[in-house]
């Protein structure tokens, strides 16, 4: 759900870009909430995933973040009225095909903005 930046319905998260940010909430127990997003990646360069977080001030809930087989965990995003950045560095595979932002587990609402997607150096496996 796309939330105003300081909405005080929410903690009064800050927006990273000024405008909105997407809140994520818990859905039940042992449930996820997440969004997915369609991406075409070169295979074998090295990405850098970058993003803003935060979760509602009063729970603890965990962000997960996947681009195929790569992923992490954000355990503890920041709880404050502004938000935090995380950045992700994978290498893109045949399995790269989506980002997906997702609500682990927690009990609130974890918030995400500014996301970019960036291409680094070519991935080189030395054999020898």
């Amino acid at each position: 759900m796309l939330i105003r930046s300081g909405s005080s319905a929410y903690g009064g998260i800050l927006a990273a870009d000024g405008n909105q940010l997407l809140g994520l909430p818990s859905v039940g127990v042992y449930q996820t909430s997440d969004i997915k997003q369609p991406v075409t990646l070169a295979l074998g360069f090295t990405y850098v995933l970058s993003f803003f977080a935060a979760s509602q001030r009063d729970s603890v809930t965990p962000l997960g973040v996947s681009v195929g087989d790569a992923s992490m965990t954000v355990d503890f995003p920041l709880q404050y009225e502004s938000m935090a950045v995380y950045t992700m560095r994978f290498v893109a595979d045949a399995s790269s095909r989506s980002i997906i932002f997702r609500n682990n587990f927690g009990l609130g609402m974890v918030f995400v903005d500014f996301v970019t997607l960036r291409k680094g150096k070519i991935y080189i496996r030395k054999l020898v």
